[in-house]
């Protein structure tokens, strides 16, 4: 790409510019790499005449995949649907790093359709820029794809010995966490060698805990969802993006236990575990397993319908059903057999070893007590028998 053309000739009758501001990471965009594109794209709209028509497009993500770049890709379809001949670029490496939207951009350039602006390089390619400053773009192309390729596996390898020494090497932290990064000699926080903390903002840490705690009590995901927004954890104008979804990813996702996966391998985390044992338990103790769907005839036993609860003073959660099916040896024939058990949602029980009755048992229990309930001759009176069925009539 040659110099700027100071008679202007790629300008045409159409002056109309975007700019498309482009760093890799959040992080970036809260720092000053916009600011100091944007400060010399603007000059450079002021000495060449240019009609910047909207706010430059400031994206943050990464230009190595093309099927990754909506933002970039929606400033561009911008462009052009707007009819806007001039696109601006800090440096050539702001626009692409892959050879996709490197060829695809030189497509619209030989059909005259858009003028590309590589501002800190002095730099402008257009429908009749010399072969050789097409060929040189190309050249540039592949030597910011090789970067881009190259940094990619310095930075799987510094991700992966950080995972393999207990670090979370993710850039979002899970909810209820944060990621503290070490201060410089000057006292400012360093770009590298983040850990993951517990986040300072006890309401976050409070809510996590909160939905830990409610799915522990045997709520479904939808309840612990409505029961937080209810309780106030979600500001209003955020309650749409609070989604059943998330909470149930949340819910399952090892990170609480102390652990988490990266590139397919599970590691042991050195993250403070916010949520307690007990909690923990009995959630995992939720989603550890697999719930078999039984039909509603084999579901029910004499004892379901949740009137029988634990006795124990700190559980008193509601006796639940089991079936299972054996073999009779004597006889070859399947029999089935129902036993009774503590839900345990709460993870009150450390073991369930010896709790199960079966439902035989528990019926010589209720004997003494159903030999003791009897019937007034003025109920008996009010009921007539038909066949081996009773209807009451009313009285």
């Amino acid at each position: 790409m040659g110099k700027i053309n100071r008679e202007f000739e790629w300008m045409g009758s159409n002056s109309k510019a975007i700019a498309i501001l482009r760093v890799s990471t959040k992080r970036q965009e809260e720092g000053v790499s916009h600011l100091l594109q944007e400060e010399q794209i603007k000059k450079w709209v002021a000495d060449y005449g240019l009609d910047l028509v909207i706010e430059p497009f400031k994206i943050a993500e990464s230009a190595k995949d093309s099927e990754h770049r909506k933002h970039y890709h929606r400033a561009i379809e911008y462009a052009l649907k707007n009819k806007i001949r001039h696109i601006l670029f800090y440096m050539g490496d702001r626009e692409a790093r892959n050879l996709t939207d490197n060829e695809q951009n030189e497509k619209l350039v030989r059909q005259d359709r858009v003028v590309l602006h590589y501002v800190r390089d002095n730099k402008i390619l257009y429908k009749d820029s010399s072969e050789s400053d097409f060929t040189a773009r190309d050249y540039q192309a592949v030597g910011h794809k090789d970067f881009s390729r190259r940094l990619s596996v310095k930075m799987n390898d510094v991700m992966r010995r950080k995972a393999g020494k207990g670090w979370f090497p993710n850039n979002h932290a899970p909810l209820g966490y944060i990621h503290h990064f070490p201060l410089d000699e000057n006292g400012r926080p360093r770009k590298r060698g983040s850990t993951i903390v517990r986040n300072p903002n006890e309401r976050v840490v409070r809510q996590v805990v909160r939905e830990f705690e409610l799915c522990a009590q045997g709520y479904s995901v939808a309840v612990v969802r409505k029961q937080i927004l209810e309780e106030g954890f979600i500001e209003p104008s955020r309650t749409h993006l609070y989604s059943k979804q998330g909470v149930e990813k949340r819910l399952k996702n090892k990170f609480y236990w102390g652990n988490f996966d990266w590139q397919g391998i599970e590691y042991k985390g050195n993250h403070e575990i916010i949520i307690p044992k007990a909690i923990l338990d009995a959630v995992a103790a939720r989603f550890g397993h697999k719930k078999v769907r039984r039909k509603e005839s084999e579901e029910k036993g004499i004892f379901s319908g949740g009137w029988l609860r634990c006795g124990h003073p700190e559980c008193g959660l509601q006796i639940t059903c089991e079936h299972t099916k054996k073999k009779i040896k004597a006889s070859g024939e399947h029999k089935e057999f129902r036993y009774y058990r503590c839900s345990n949602s709460r993870g009150i029980h450390k073991s369930m070893r010896g709790t199960y009755i079966p439902e035989e048992e528990l019926l010589t229990k209720f004997e003494p007590a159903l030999d003791r309930i009897g019937i007034s001759d003025n109920v008996r009176k009010r009921a007539s028998p038909q066949g081996n069925i009773y209807k009451w009539t009313s009285s």
